[in-house]
């Protein structure tokens, strides 16, 4: 019996685990438990990815090799790559930072990265609908399945329909394969956008698409968080303000959710408590802890770094560097001193505020602004003109738009939850292939 591997299936749930899958290590999955050690404890699924490489490599061998072939001829995305690589070392060498070994693991991962996105890119556009339904079927299973301590986040409110499936069902629905509410509000917006717009325009009608996207939606209302309110409405104002000529259906549907997330969000202060407590007095005086819970120090903190920068380092740090430009900032005599308040709770956020998310800083904006100073304004601008110079619209552009936007504002670094392949559509050239082979030819 011959057995027919179907390689787009492969790629789906492959391009399916990076998207979503990047908090899950190989080594939590029952089959491979028995991998757990030092070195598999940092094998994340999301890495499966680099196996594309090798299709692409035995292809390239067939022919005479080259840069721009490697890159499938996108030319904005080469200029980017060596941007970003030259960038590195200059700043590390005018400022006299060390290398460390880990950063240029970094740089490899992400030009392989970029590689695959250059010849996978199209495949991902055309698949995006059994991408996303092979995500949102694990995530459901997962979710009713796992036995994890239920709404483990800050927010608590939930709607009377979440209270009926607890109660008389005996279905406790976690936050699925994510570690934290915030990761799995980063990824849901975007999939909720994206899934509506799905199933409002696809001539195809899917039962099973269907079930799943109204599943997901009680999994995240039972697993709410402040970012997920914060950026819903975000990306709901921008979606709204620059794609106007949308299903009139896809808007209604939309601001109606907006409605319901407001209610939530404003009727919990546990919720609003991480908007309300932030200062801009605290970043203005560069206070970093003060009066403040855990998570909104850090963003005071981040601020605070984004404005030493533009002020003392406006080429910024170099990719991976945020670590280098906070330990600079924290070892200063100002922030080497302990200040203790009467409650004694001061110095305990002053000292999570110096350890955690030094390499992410919770918002991969603050993260760019930081990391590549003024040239930041760039990316923004290829955001802009992307998002105006979309002619046909379709679920992955929304999906890639609204996962940008909610990465700017909470987000685990680059590598986590496709946000490369967000910076890397910005300057994708859309232009079919054999045109862009013949220009480069007669060039």
């Amino acid at each position: 019996m011959n057995l027919k591997i179907n390689f787009n299936h492969i790629y789906i749930s492959v391009f399916s685990l990076y998207f979503f899958f990047w908090g899950v290590d190989l080594y939590q999955i029952k089959f491979f438990s028995f991998l757990k050690n030092d070195y598999f404890n940092s094998f994340r699924l999301s890495y499966l990815i680099l196996l594309l490489f090798i299709p692409i490599f035995y292809d390239l061998k067939k022919n005479i090799f080259s840069i721009k072939k490697l890159f499938n001829y996108q030319q904005y995305i080469i200029f980017f790559i060596i941007f970003i690589v030259l960038h590195f070392f200059f700043v590390r060498t005018f400022y006299g930072e060390i290398i460390d070994p880990s950063e240029i693991a970094s740089l490899f991962y992400l030009i392989f990265l970029s590689i695959i996105y250059c010849h996978y890119r199209n495949f991902i556009q055309d698949n995006f609908k059994k991408i996303l339904t092979f995500y949102l079927i694990i995530f459901v299973l997962y979710s009713v399945f796992e036995t994890k301590i239920y709404n483990h986040g800050q927010c608590n409110s939930d709607l009377f329909i979440i209270d009926i499936i607890r109660t008389y069902l005996k279905i406790y629905l976690t936050n699925s394969i994510y570690i934290e509410n915030s990761h799995l509000a980063i990824m849901s917006i975007a999939v909720f956008f994206s899934s509506l717009f799905i199933l409002l325009n696809d001539k195809k009608k899917n039962i099973l698409f269907l079930v799943l996207f109204l599943i997901e939606i009680i999994i995240v209302l039972n697993n709410l968080s402040t970012t997920y309110f914060v950026c819903y409405f975000l990306v709901q104002i921008i979606l709204l303000f620059l794609l106007k000529k949308n299903n009139r259906k896809f808007w209604v549907i939309t601001i109606l959710f907006l409605f319901i997330n407001s209610y939530l969000f404003l009727s919990d202060k546990n919720c609003t408590e991480k908007v309300t407590a932030f200062s801009g007095k605290n970043i203005i005086k560069q206070n970093i802890g003060r009066d403040v819970n855990l998570t909104t120090s850090i963003y005071e903190r981040s601020f605070i770094v984004v404005i030493d920068t533009f002020k003392n380092y406006q080429f910024g740090w170099g990719i991976e560097g945020m670590d280098n430009a906070i330990n600079k900032l924290m070892n200063r005599p100002k922030y080497l001193i302990k200040i203790k308040d009467k409650k004694n709770e001061y110095n305990h956020i002053y000292f999570q505020s110096r350890l955690l998310n030094l390499k992410d800083g919770l918002s991969n904006s603050l993260k760019m602004f930081t990391e590549f100073g003024f040239f930041t304004f760039i990316i923004f601008y290829f955001f802009l003109r992307y998002i105006l110079n979309i002619k046909n619209i379709k679920s992955y552009n929304i999906f890639i738009i609204a996962l940008f936007i909610t990465m700017c504002v909470r987000s685990a670094g680059y590598y986590n939850g496709g946000f490369i392949f967000c910076l890397l559509e910005f300057f994708y050239l859309k232009k079919n292939i054999d045109q862009l082979k013949s220009v480069n030819q007669n060039n």
